[in-house]
């Protein structure tokens, strides 16, 4: 009984924590950020499948460049079920004013044994497409 609650009120405060605000696969969007701004794209990524979302054009950005990522598990992957995934965040810095564009898609890295770097804009099609306007105020 007492492990039910334990799980119950685990799943009660993975819900309250806003983890779904995220990107699905195939979705797009236009952000609108100011020069000099950290801003990030959250999405959904389940690495046990061998698939992990890569930045396919980050070798052709002009007017941005990419900082950082991080990895938060779902509260099922915390408590052991597989293949439960979670959520990654990239962070990219605006550097100058004008448009950039960042396309990104879950790639087979694991069942194919190549990483990011594999895959570009010329030989996979992105799943993912953020227009970035960047403005000076």
């Amino acid at each position: 009984m007492l492990l039910f609650a334990i799980l119950l009120l685990a799943t009660v405060y993975q819900s309250s924590q806003s983890n779904d605000d995220y990107y699905q696969a195939g979705e797009s969007d236009i952000l609108k950020v100011k020069k000099g701004a950290v801003f990030s794209i959250r999405l959904y990524e389940n690495g046990s499948t061998g698939y992990v979302n890569c930045v396919l054009n980050e070798n052709k950005f002009k007017r941005i460049r990419r900082a950082h990522s991080s990895y938060k598990q779902s509260i099922h992957s915390k408590l052991g079920y597989t293949g439960s995934g979670g959520v990654t965040t990239i962070y990219f810095e605006a550097l100058e004013t004008g448009t950039d564009t960042i396309r990104i898609n879950a790639c087979p890295l694991g069942p194919q044994g190549k990483d990011c770097s594999d895959f570009t804009d010329e030989n996979t099609k992105a799943g993912n497409e953020f227009i970035i306007i960047i403005s000076s105020d």
